[in-house]
């Protein structure tokens, strides 16, 4: 028997041997298996979540600024005592003096203040 035969069964149960091209069935195979592994990356490459880019500048992280640590509700001054800006704005530190809890803008306003803590109180 060559490679170009293959044995078919007919309904009466009689083995028929017909010439066929192997050739035209492995390009056929080969070219099925290319699609579905494609089909397998495209696939697989869709479902990932977008990555951080490393390369990115701080102004794009902008839009994941972290929440704050401090509300104008956890301090007993509505405004820095040092620079005079309202805490609505954010506050990055904060002191206790007195049995208070002050918060200020900066770590500069808040060194600021710890140098005259009774004047700052009684100028605003």
């Amino acid at each position: 028997m060559s490679h170009n035969k293959k044995l078919l069964v007919n309904c009466n149960g009689f083995i028929n041997q017909k010439n066929i091209n192997y050739s035209y069935f492995k390009q056929v195979f080969m070219k099925s298996v290319t699609f579905a592994a494609l089909l397998v990356f495209i696939l697989a490459s869709c479902n990932n979540p977008k990555q951080a880019d490393p390369k990115a500048s701080p102004a794009d992280s902008s839009s994941t600024k972290p929440k704050a640590k401090f509300t104008t509700s956890m301090v007993d001054n509505k405004i820095d005592l040092s620079c005079g800006m309202p805490l609505t704005a954010g506050i990055e530190d904060t002191c206790h003096y007195n049995g208070k809890v002050y918060g200020f803008c900066s770590k500069e306003c808040k060194d600021d203040f710890l140098k005259n803590p009774a004047g700052a109180i009684k100028e605003k």
